[in-house]
C-alpha cells in the first residue's frame, strides 16, 4: 500500500528524441495499492487475443516510438507497437508502447476475468 502524500513525478528526458524534461506535482489524497509486477507482453497478448483489442498506436496508423539502431534515435513509425518496439523482447518482458486507454481496457478485462477490481490512475489532463 502506498501512503497518501505529496509526490513529485519526474519523467526522464530522452535527449536523442529531443524531448524536454517534464516535472509535475500531484497530490495523492488517499492510500492505494500498486501492482508488484509489470504487465508482461504475454499478459497483454492474452488480453488482445481474448478481446481483439487494437491499441491506440495500431488504430491511428502512426504507430508508437521504437528504437532505430541505424541512427540511435527513437522514432515514431507505424510498425512500432506493443508487438514490435524495435528491439528484441519475449513474452516475459514488460509490455511497452501501450497508452493509458489501452491500460484502462486491460484493467477492465482483468477485473472481469479475476472477479476483483483493477484500475489505472486517473488520466492526467494537460
Amino acid at each position: 500500500m502506498c501512503d497518501a502524500r505529496r509526490l513529485r513525478w519526474h519523467e526522464l528526458a530522452i535527449k536523442h528524441a529531443g524531448w524536454d524534461t517534464v516535472h509535475a506535482k500531484l497530490r495523492i489524497t488517499k492510500p492505494f495499492y500498486l501492482g508488484k509486477y509489470e504487465v508482461t507482453r504475454g499478459d497483454f497478448r492474452t488480453f488482445v487475443m481474448a478481446t481483439n483489442h487494437k491499441t491506440d498506436a495500431e488504430k491511428d496508423g502512426k504507430g508508437a516510438f521504437g528504437f532505430s539502431f541505424s541512427n540511435d534515435l527513437l522514432k515514431q513509425k507505424p510498425e512500432f507497437t506493443w508487438r514490435h518496439a524495435g528491439f528484441d523482447q519475449t513474452d516475459e518482458h514488460p509490455v511497452v508502447n501501450v497508452g493509458w486507454n489501452d491500460a484502462f481496457e486491460f484493467c477492465n478485462w482483468l477485473s472481469k476475468r479475476e472477479g476483483k477490481t483493477f484500475d489505472c490512475p486517473p488520466k492526467r489532463n494537460g
